[in-house]
């Protein structure tokens, strides 16, 4: 009984919460993106990559964007999931699709909430205990960072606080100067500890792969971006290809966008 009131009262205040007429933003966030202080020659392939991807007046309506994503290697599942990022109330949700048990996160961005369980099926489920919780809610975070990135880079490169730079011509196999090298770095927490390469199609002006470096070393990660597809007026990449392994693949399926779900963030009783 106690656990219903509760529940029913986080309901009332989400209800009745002021209203918010901007995106929530890491703490300290800029109230847009600077584009007197950017690369001139890197702002004008933005540009024309931003307005191909579906531009802003649409990127500004995808409050919530939700997606499933597979990853095989060699033809072998390594990961099956969901996502959905709140991008109205920062907030993530993440679940696992596995034959015997699901297990299910959502929490804040950045702030102190968060909520657990797994998902038996016929309706059992079960509540994660703390140190559960937190485990699986980092190993979402750390998903967030990379798979929102790669599947959202064309309108990320807009965010408050984000900087661009030209790197310079990127040659196709020919030896033909078919792509341009734009670096792409965030002051939001969650994402300044990577440092985004956007490899763009000087013909289509879409990404043709994205190249990733952790801060301060040498590792790289990256992807081939393909399949593209339109969902509510935004092109989103439905496939992509590992750099370092070309047998590894990520499929992303039921790609969605909408206002926000406050259900996925409640746990069931």
């Amino acid at each position: 009984m106690a656990r219903l009131l509760l529940l029913c009262g986080f309901v009332i205040a989400m209800a009745c919460a002021p209203g918010r007429s901007t995106f929530a933003r890491y703490p300290d966030a800029p109230a847009a993106f600077d584009r007197t202080g950017a690369d001139p020659k890197a702002l004008e392939i933005a540009d024309k990559v931003f307005a191909t991807a579906g531009g802003p007046g649409n990127w500004d309506k995808a409050k919530q964007v939700r997606w499933r994503q597979t990853i095989t290697s060699d033809g072998k599942v390594l990961l099956d999931g969901e996502q959905a990022w709140d991008r109205w109330n920062a907030r993530h949700y993440g679940r696992l699709h596995r034959p015997d048990v699901e297990p299910v996160v959502g929490y804040d961005l950045y702030g102190k909430f968060s909520m657990g369980f797994l998902d038996h099926g016929h309706d059992k489920h079960e509540t994660m205990d703390e140190e559960s919780r937190q485990k699986a809610v980092k190993s979402a975070q750390e998903r967030f960072n990379i798979d929102t990135a790669v599947l959202c880079l064309p309108f990320l490169m807009f965010e408050p606080g984000a900087k661009l730079a030209y790197v310079g011509p990127v040659h196709d196999d020919t030896g033909k100067d078919a792509f341009d090298d734009l670096k792409i770095t965030f002051a939001d927490p969650l994402r300044s500890p990577i440092e985004f390469h956007a490899i763009i199609d000087r013909e289509t002006h879409l990404i043709a792969r994205v190249e990733m470096f952790k801060a301060g070393t040498t590792e790289k990660t990256g992807y081939i971006l393909k399949d593209w597809t339109t969902v509510n007026g935004l092109k989103f990449a439905a496939s992509r290809t590992n750099l370092g392994y070309a047998g590894e693949t990520t499929a992303i399926a039921d790609i969605a966008v909408s206002e926000p779900d406050d259900t996925l963030f409640i746990a069931p009783l």
